[in-house]
């Protein structure tokens, strides 16, 4: 009975300083603070947990003997006040720190998409410029290219990061329940910055393939076409192999990101193959018989590029779908093997803070843990 009452007594207190109010601000600073003292309410509510199973053990062992209605509504109410509290408190204090995660992973993340949004708007502004200033020579020409593509892969490969942002972002906005409306706005910010690039790219591009197509002679085009083809054929016999022996997340995420940017290549160059196939129209056009066989010889030229191209963009678009399944297996394995080490490791703490579990209840806790581990 004494344990009883001192059980109550240590139940309400823990009840009383549970914070009637939400924050005002959910800073990182208030965050904080709420969760040290959430935290401390919880180790409290732990502490008391033996004493009330051995109070309710006790009172479930009396029962049996002696038939009192009054000592049965007190177990339930302890037990359910308890119940009541543990609940409240873990609840809450999940929220919490699920929010604050979720902040600093956004501040973090954010701050850094967002400085690169503003350097790949001056990139593009650049880029801009010079697919309107008619440069002198090809070799220039190209290296512009080459340069604006190697930022479309840049971008492509910030998407991952943009997506980590806007998730978390709207991950917080169901978390949060005050200061909403600035983190709404800043993630529209960065959605709408992230898609003028993405729409502006295509045309900067298309005007520097011009610029190139202008100075370039179709059989040259269609040669330096299939000089490419046979090079990234090349690649991708020699990653077979090494695709297959990789092993881990991050070494399939670095072959996935390159063929993405073959990918972005590959849609670069189609703008040289629309071009050389528009090329043809325009010399069967020209009824000249001296010049018959050099149609038939680019037309021949033309129908193997044709060929070896669509071959090339299959091989690619396989090698993608292909590596992006592996990354969601690796993805899946890791995130399994995180878990059993989380498990492992709290199970350790709990035992080394409990030597013996001395009550039915927790020993029921236990095997319920045991058999979610399995379920893993």
């Amino acid at each position: 009975d004494e344990d009883h009452q001192d059980l109550s007594r240590q139940l309400e207190a823990v009840e009383n300083s549970i914070p009637s109010v939400g924050l005002v601000e959910e800073s990182e600073d208030r965050l904080i603070d709420r969760i040290t003292l959430y935290q401390h309410l919880k180790s409290s509510l732990n502490e008391y947990q033996p004493k009330l199973y051995q109070v309710l053990d006790d009172g479930k062992r009396l029962l049996i003997s002696v038939s009192c209605s009054d000592l049965e509504s007190q177990l339930n109410q302890l037990g359910e006040h308890w119940l009541h509290n543990t609940n409240k408190v873990s609840k809450e204090l999940h929220r919490l720190e699920t929010i604050l995660k979720h902040w600093t992973r956004y501040q973090s993340e954010s701050a850094d998409l967002i400085h690169w949004l503003q350097s790949a708007k001056d990139t593009l502004e650049f880029w801009t410029q010079q697919s309107v200033t008619v440069p002198q020579e090809l070799e220039m020409v190209r290296d512009h290219l080459n340069a604006f593509l190697e930022f479309s892969k840049e971008v492509d490969a910030k998407s991952s990061l943009k997506s980590s942002v806007l998730s978390t972002g709207n991950q917080l906005l169901r978390l949060k329940k005050v200061d909403t409306a600035a983190l709404r706005s800043e993630l529209s910010h960065i959605d709408g910055q992230w898609t003028d690039l993405l729409t502006n790219i295509p045309a900067v591009q298309e005007k520097l393939h011009q610029l190139q197509m202008d100075k370039l002679p179709s059989r040259h085009a269609i040669s330096e076409v299939m000089t490419w083809i046979s090079l990234m054929e090349n690649v991708i016999q020699k990653d077979e192999e090494n695709i297959k022996n990789s092993i881990g997340y991050q070494a399939i995420h670095e072959y996935l990101q390159k063929y993405k940017g073959f990918k972005i290549d590959i849609n670069c160059k189609q703008l040289t193959v629309d071009f050389v196939n528009q090329s043809v129209l325009q010399i069967s056009s020209q009824d000249v018989e001296s010049k018959r066989s050099d149609k038939t010889d680019f037309a021949e030229q033309l129908g193997a590029m044709n060929k070896s191209w669509q071959i090339l963009q299959g091989l690619v678009t396989e090698k993608i779908q292909l590596l992006e399944g592996l990354l969601e297996s690796w993805s899946e394995y890791e995130n399994n093997v995180q878990c059993l080490k989380t498990w492992f490791e709290t199970q350790e703490k709990r035992l080394k803070q409990q030597h013996r579990i001395g009550d039915q209840t927790s020993v029921q806790n236990a095997l319920k843990d045991c058999q979610d581990l399995e379920d893993l």
